[in-house]
Order: structure tokens, then C-alpha cells, then sequence
């Protein structure tokens, strides 16, 4: 009875590496979750009249909004390099990234960026707050 699972166990890791796996495929450039759009580690742009009816998470990635284009709900990036000139309809947060937002950006509520650098041009429109920095961290016991 011991031989016999060990050697089912044999056959089933043979198995294993004796048919290519799918995951040898390239990645595609971005993964949708239900309405949302997730990018890990590359180039996004989400190009003129494009909507995003979700959110857009990215880690990572270099991302272009451009003008016309819209995001529906939130974009939340995690060390990445933002250029927007389209519309978020929710916030835009951003965590160790880079964003220039350009003249034709418009943000529905707030910006939230701790730990990351941001221009923002003078015609682009917040509106919500403008949140660069989190204070300091309170615990209370």
C-alpha cells in the first residue's frame, strides 16, 4: 500500500514537468478583477476616450492617463510614475510614486500622496483635499 502512493506521488510530479506550462506565456500587460484593472511592473496607458469603469491599481508601473480617458472609480499606485491628463472620478492615492499631473487632470475628490512627489499644473482640478503627508503615528494602549 506505501509503494503504491509513492508511486502515485512519482507519476503525478512527472506528470508535472513533462507538459509545458501556461505560465511560460508572456504576461499580459494587465489583469482585469470585475471592473477593475490591476498592473504589476509595466508600461500602462490608458489612451484617449478609454474608461476604466473600475479602479486602477498598479505596483510598479509606469502609467499614462491622457486627456479624455477616465477612470470611474479610484486610482491607487504603489511606486510608480503617474502621468494624468484624463479624469478620476474618486481619489487618486499615491504611495512612494511620482505623479505629474498635467493641465487637463481633474481629480473628483481627494489626492492622497504620502511618501511620493507630485506637480500639479494650475489649471488641474481637485476636488477634494490635498493629503502629501501623514502625520505622525499615535498609539494608544
Amino acid at each position: 500500500m506505501k509503494t503504491f502512493r509513492i508511486l502515485i506521488l512519482v507519476s503525478l510530479l512527472a506528470g508535472l514537468f513533462a507538459f509545458p506550462a501556461s505560465a511560460q506565456a508572456a504576461p499580459a500587460a494587465y489583469i482585469p478583477v470585475g471592473d477593475d484593472t490591476v498592473i504589476f511592473g509595466r508600461d500602462f496607458t490608458l489612451e484617449a476616450d478609454e474608461v476604466i469603469d473600475g479602479s486602477l491599481v498598479a505596483f510598479g508601473s509606469d502609467i499614462t492617463i491622457e486627456p479624455g480617458a477616465v477612470v470611474k472609480q479610484d486610482i491607487v499606485i504603489f511606486g510608480s510614475q503617474l502621468e494624468m491628463g484624463g479624469r478620476v472620478d474618486r481619489d487618486l492615492i499615491a504611495v512612494g510614486s511620482t505623479i505629474d499631473l498635467v493641465d487637463t487632470a481633474s481629480i473628483g475628490r481627494d489626492l492622497i500622496a504620502p511618501g511620493s512627489q507630485w506637480d500639479r499644473n494650475a489649471t488641474v482640478e481637485i476636488g477634494g483635499d490635498i493629503i502629501s503627508e501623514a502625520g505622525p503615528w499615535q498609539v494608544d494602549l
